[in-house]
């Protein structure tokens, strides 16, 4: 429990200071973390006054991440923001707890009323359900929580999360050490986004053959890979939000095959899998189309190794009419 006490002390120190009436979203600022050592970005969320946290974005990856979903949310899926690695705690209301969150509130003798008044602490891990943070993960929450609250309670918050010789610059809190205590200081510098990360995958030859031999037909298929809010949840493991990989025929609307993939592994992992699974799909169907449609970059990148082999063509499209419809079942199949 001696993570969660500073935890929850640091969490009525933000909920006093109320730093979302100053800041906005995307007004971000790095902490390096000395139990990693590496960089998470702070970005407090309120300013509206619908829903008040604290995200710590682990990395500079996944803060590229975050700053594409925040240009693109009428074009993203909300659950992108799942794929985001990121330590989280907000203020919810006391039904939004889970069981755990209760017992911890509870020894700690903390009394909460209302409503947003409820802290709530999660690590967010790819394709996996927001989860309660292990030791580790409690132990940057703290640094983060601490140095933000450093940051945040200036008078001159504004102005010190820039640089004025490079408006580039992201504002750092970073430090040295000096036998057990660490000092802290004030930095700028700017952010490299990585590139993506590469997926690495195999074409099995006796898959490819046995497509190639398959009779063309002249139809066109729509194929999509999407996260599902079914939760699977297994005692003693993180539970996850399985990734569906479809395809439909886009004159009748037919789902032709499916499969539901798992996270857990890691997502480039789990994007591995997905040439395999397309190419067993259309050996079941017993047919070559004559295109096949998707608007995925991940499928961008996937597919188009698999066409050279196949000799399918592979178009990228912005709209899927058939494929949607029949996202949009089997949501309302799993609400």
């Amino acid at each position: 429990m001696k993570h969660w006490i500073r935890l929850y002390e640091l969490a009525d120190e933000l909920k006093a200071l109320k730093p979302w009436k100053n800041l906005y979203e995307d007004d971000v600022f790095g902490i390096r973390d000395p139990v990693t050592g590496k960089i998470g970005f702070v970005s407090f969320m309120g300013f509206g006054g619908e829903h008040y946290a604290m995200t710590v974005y682990l990395g500079e990856r996944a803060l590229d991440a975050f700053f594409e979903l925040s240009e693109n949310n009428d074009t993203m899926p909300p659950a992108t923001i799942l794929e985001i690695p990121q330590l989280h705690i907000s203020f919810e209301d006391r039904d939004m707890l889970e069981k755990k969150d209760r017992e911890i509130i509870r020894k700690l003798g903390k009394k909460y009323r209302g409503k947003n008044a409820w802290p709530v602490f999660r690590a967010f891990h790819p394709g996996m359900l927001p989860w309660f943070m292990d030791d580790t993960e409690q132990q940057s929450m703290i640094y983060y929580m601490e140095q933000a609250l450093d940051v945040a309670a200036r008078p001159d918050v504004n102005e010190s999360l820039s640089d004025k010789a490079d408006p580039d610059a992201f504002l750092l809190r970073d430090y040295t050490s000096k036998k057990d205590n660490y000092i802290w200081k004030d930095t700028y510098r700017k952010v490299l986004f990585p590139p993506p990360e590469k997926i690495s995958f195999s074409l099995p030859s006796e898959l490819i053959i046995k497509v190639k031999s398959l009779p063309i037909a002249n139809t066109i298929f729509e194929i999509d890979f999407f996260i599902t809010m079914a939760q699977i949840r297994t005692p003693g493991t993180r539970p996850y939000f399985p990734y569906m990989l479809m395809l439909v025929d886009k004159k009748s609307e037919l789902i032709l095959g499916h499969e539901m993939l798992d996270p857990s592994g890691g997502l480039e992992v789990m994007y591995g899998k997905i040439p395999t699974v397309l190419l067993n799909i259309l050996i079941k169907q017993d047919i070559q189309p004559r295109e096949i449609h998707f608007y995925s970059d991940t499928l961008d990148t996937l597919l188009t190794p698999i066409a050279g082999k196949i000799k399918i063509p592979m178009k990228k499209k912005h709209h899927l009419p058939s494929l949607e419809e029949a996202k949009v079942a089997l949501n309302k199949y799993l609400k």
